[in-house]
């Protein structure tokens, strides 16, 4: 099957909100500044509750948060898109998918800790002029596709994908078009062009596996390092933990030294109990 025919076959998958779609947009434009973000947040009323509730389980010790102005002065506004997101894409991203060998909510850390990451690296890296609440969205949503696909990988499909990643040592892409047709990150970018994101987050989805370098370094090359640091300080859930290969050129495309390399790893290590409340509270 295409991804299209995948996408249109998939159930129980929950789209979110255009509130969230209007907020990744909104941090995506380089000329819409905080107060739009917040306005988004204030239009809708589910999320802004939920939002609270957040912020205030987060803010333990303080006088009670109200209103999203406060959120923000008690937490930052990085702070809040990221309460707002691990909201919009939590009921997507937290059941169980079996075809891939992943519990319930496993999907959902790993995505967690990526999208932390991804802020880590980019900051380390000579990226020029990107949002880190951009490339947290990506991190955050680079898996997606494993959702979609993971609905049609019965037992047996499964079984020879591991002995694809463990006779033939191949990526997991790889393993996924030989038997499935199409691998999860395109798939992933597809749906994500169907939910009207934007293209930056679709690129970097795309190609996290096999990011985009030249003549100049995309989203991608900081998502797929992240994913690989996250792969590397323990968050592989499922079989994909077989099968991830790291583009030394891509990691050398950011300008990270050694030196920094091992501080994000160092970074990455401490971020899992930040990931484990946040996937506590969503």
């Amino acid at each position: 099957m295409t991804s299209k025919e995948l996408i249109s076959r998939v159930r129980n998958l929950k789209a979110p909100s255009p509130s969230v779609t209007k907020l990744i947009t909104a941090v995506t434009d380089p000329e819409a500044d905080n107060e739009k973000i917040l306005e988004i947040i204030r239009r809708d009323a589910a999320l802004c509750a939920k939002l609270l509730s957040l912020c205030n389980r987060a803010t333990v010790g303080v006088s009670s948060v109200a209103s999203i102005d406060r959120a923000v002065m008690y937490l930052g506004h990085r702070a809040v898109h990221r309460l707002a997101l691990s909201i919009g894409f939590g009921a997507a991203l937290a059941p169980a998918v079996p075809g891939y060998a992943m519990n319930q909510t496993e999907l959902w850390r790993h995505s967690l800790h990526t999208a932390f990451i991804s802020q880590l690296v980019l900051e380390k890296s000579n990226f020029p002029d990107q949002d880190a609440s951009v490339s947290y969205t990506a991190g955050l949503v680079h898996d997606i596709g494993k959702l979609v696909i993971g609905q049609f990988i019965d037992p047996s499909q499964q079984q020879t994908i591991l002995e694809l990643l463990n006779r033939d040592q191949c990526e997991l892409l790889e393993a996924e078009r030989r038997i499935i047709g199409v691998d999860h990150a395109e798939v992933g970018a597809l749906l994500l062009e169907k939910w009207g994101l934007p293209k930056i987050i679709i690129e970097a989805v795309a190609n996290h596996h096999n990011p985009a370098i030249s003549p100049s370094p995309q989203l991608s090359t900081i998502v797929h390092t992240a994913d690989l640091i996250a792969h590397q300080t323990g968050s592989c859930p499922g079989i994909a933990s077989f099968a991830v290969r790291a583009n030394e050129e891509a990691v050398n495309a950011l300008g990270i030294h050694e030196s920094e390399f091992e501080a994000l790893i160092i970074s990455a290590l401490d971020a899992h109990q930040l990931v484990e409340e946040m996937a506590a509270a969503a």
